[in-house]
């Protein structure tokens, strides 16, 4: 599913991203936001609680990435929450371009092309994953 190199990278930009930017999940919702402003209120829980969610969530999932079974089922309850705030199949991919342009923007200068196609290729698996889960509901 995916190589050793490319886990590598994952962990790498992960760690380093959590490290230099404690605001992670804030900067991710401030870009969502101001470029899908339609996304807003699918995040009633308040927005402190919803970017440490998100932090968390991504980091279960990204630092097992190396073994898929044990994030499957994470994988699908997230999707079944994702049916629950009506999140439509068609987000993800908006999603994954605003977490993925923030993952650039928090490392600025030590983000490189490699990263940048490591992480669509993972973000696509795990974001395939959910949408296969959700249209089985």
């Amino acid at each position: 599913m995916i190589s050793e190199t490319e886990y590598d990278i994952i962990q790498k930009t992960w760690t380093k991203a959590i490290t230099m930017s404690d605001s992670l999940g804030t900067i991710f919702y401030k870009k969502l936001f101001a470029k899908h402003p339609h996304f807003e209120p699918l995040f009633a829980i308040g927005k402190g609680k919803q970017e440490k969610k998100l932090t968390f969530v991504l980091g279960t999932i990204f630092t097992k990435l190396n073994k898929i079974e044990d994030i499957e089922n994470e994988i699908r309850s997230l999707a079944k929450r994702h049916i629950q705030y009506q999140v439509k199949t068609d987000d993800f991919e908006l999603f994954g371009d605003v977490l993925i342009d923030t993952m650039a923007l928090v490392l600025d200068d030590a983000w490189q092309e490699e990263y940048d196609t490591v992480w669509k290729k993972i973000y696509k698996i795990v974001s395939e994953a959910m949408i296969k889960e959700m249209k089985a509901e």
